[in-house]
């Protein structure tokens, strides 16, 4: 089953769990247990292709042999035509049949049946969790501060809301026929029932535009989770689709361990308040202190290691780490001392030659060569001529006008090279023992290795580093997922994930 039906589920057995007495015993049987699993489908597919169906054709069968005991008492109308109930009455009951087959027949059409999103996950969160919408009035009416406060008053909590209203309504439906015999009764009923489809529907429309329109910060949860839920679902169906296909686990593990999806959560919880995305995200309120890497509302666009990136560290290092500068307490150093540091000047001693329009070539080549090391599916080859003119210019620095300071002179580098058809490091390295390190920069490997321990793969035992280590803190899946997800390193349809080194 998928998010919506797990969490509507829920909802429904938690509000027959809240009956007093009886109620927590009911939820547990109904639901194969004390949570929620494969128990729960099992018993819900039971009772409804086998006990509900049983006790309509068992009341279907009484009401038979109680018409045919008793007969029909119609009311004599005087001036109307007689009829037969065969075939004038079976036949308008065909085509009522008929009309209501063809309209469920082409709502499935349209909308294409039931929907079906992310696989359920009990671990997260979900806050588009809603019942059924025939449930929706009731769920809303549980939601007003009065109803919440009676129900304390009354000592029964929720069940005074989700058992005690409903079932006082339902005990004047079912003494109907007895009320109608009274002088005027047959007025109430029909008064009461109206009221009580006009309460349901106007309720119902309160919480369908309280999810789907008002401007709050619950129906904007409410829209995103169902956004994202319907967006991880359509991911799910691509991995299912993959080569790899769905593995014993189920298909759940291919949720769980999919970098595409689990990636940005785990950038959220441990990355975002630093690397906060060039757009605005009003849930945060920390102030930036490290450059932008990726935005999980657009998590198929990575900004780090990009071409973008490359070109901004060379042309502008200042610029680009700005942020650096609202780091405060012990790393408020060495976050000054790369913003003052020797890429700095780097960045401004080379720039004029950089942006020389004679030169536009070489730039782009050096950007093309350090781009090919992260190995991403839009890498041009390590041996195409444009990356083999970019390492080039990376050991020499002379460009077609003018050079700039070689980059080997401070940085460790193995380049990529193609040998039988595979990518594989070069056995003799541009430059070695310097930091910062970029053998294989941008691609999985290296995120893992500098996420890990920044200090020793950035900057060395003696260089600045302004970023905390995460060895301690993320579990190995959890460092595997977002340094994947970083470096654009998983499945899509129609390509293939870059290959992790």
């Amino acid at each position: 089953w998928d998010q919506k039906g797990y969490y509507a589920t829920q909802v429904a057995t938690e509000i027959m769990g809240s009956a007093p007495l009886v109620g927590p015993y009911v939820q547990t049987f109904v639901q194969g247990g004390t949570s929620y699993g494969h128990h729960t489908l099992t018993r819900f597919f039971a009772l409804h292709a086998g006990l509900l169906p049983a006790l309509l054709i068992g009341f279907l069968a009484l009401h038979i042999y109680v018409f045919r005991r008793h007969s029909i008492h119609a009311v004599v109308v005087e001036g109307r035509e007689e009829g037969m109930f065969w075939p004038d009455q079976v036949l308008k009951d065909a085509v009522a049949c008929l009309a209501v087959l063809a309209a469920i027949l082409t709502a499935t059409w349209y909308w294409h049946g039931a929907e079906l999103t992310a696989p359920a996950n009990p671990a997260e969160a979900y806050s588009a969790a809603r019942p059924e919408w025939y449930y929706l009035f009731l769920f809303r009416f549980l939601k007003f501060p009065l109803v919440s406060q009676l129900g304390e008053y009354t000592h029964l909590g929720e069940a005074f809301g989700a058992i005690v209203v409903p079932g006082i309504a339902m005990t004047f439906i079912i003494l109907m026929p007895l009320i109608a015999h009274i002088r005027g009764g047959h007025r109430f009923n029909v008064a009461f029932l109206w009221v009580m489809i006009g309460i349901a529907g106007v309720l119902t429309g309160i919480a369908y535009y309280e999810d789907w329109y008002a401007d709050t910060p619950e129906g904007q949860n409410f829209r995103q989770a169902v956004s994202e839920a319907h967006r991880d679902g359509a991911r799910v169906v691509a991995l299912a689709n993959s080569p790899t296909g769905i593995p014993p686990e189920g298909a759940l593990t291919l949720f769980r361990t999919d970098p595409l999806t689990q990636g940005p959560a785990v950038f959220s919880k441990y990355c975002l308040s630093c690397h906060q995305p060039a757009e605005e995200m009003p849930s945060i309120k920390d102030t930036p202190t490290a450059p932008p890497l990726a935005d999980p509302r657009h998590r198929e666009e990575s900004y780090f290691a990009s071409r973008d990136w490359i070109r901004s560290v060379l042309m502008d290092f200042g610029t680009h780490f700005e942020r650096l500068k609202n780091i405060e307490g012990d790393r408020a150093e060495p976050a000054t001392a790369i913003l003052e540091g020797s890429m700095l000047t780097w960045s401004q001693d080379n720039a004029e030659t950089l942006q020389d329009e004679a030169n536009k070539a070489d730039f782009e080549a050096l950007v093309e060569f350090l781009y090919a090391q992260s190995r991403r599916p839009d890498a041009l080859s390590p041996v195409d001529e444009i990356v083999e003119r970019g390492k080039q210019i990376f050991i020499s620095g002379e460009m077609s006008s003018g050079s700039i300071d070689a980059c080997v002179d401070c940085h460790s580098m193995h380049a990529l090279t193609v040998v039988n058809d595979q990518i594989v490091l070069e056995e003799e390295a541009l430059s070695e023992d310097l930091q910062p390190i970029l053998t294989g920069y941008g691609s999985t490997a290296w995120l893992k290795a500098f996420i890990s321990d920044p200090q020793a793969h950035y900057a060395g035992e003696y260089g600045n580093n302004a970023m905390p280590a995460f060895a301690d803190q993320l579990s190995e899946l959890e460092l595997d997922l977002v340094a994947r997800w970083l470096a654009k390193d998983y499945y899509l349809p129609g390509g293939e994930a870059v290959a992790e080194h």
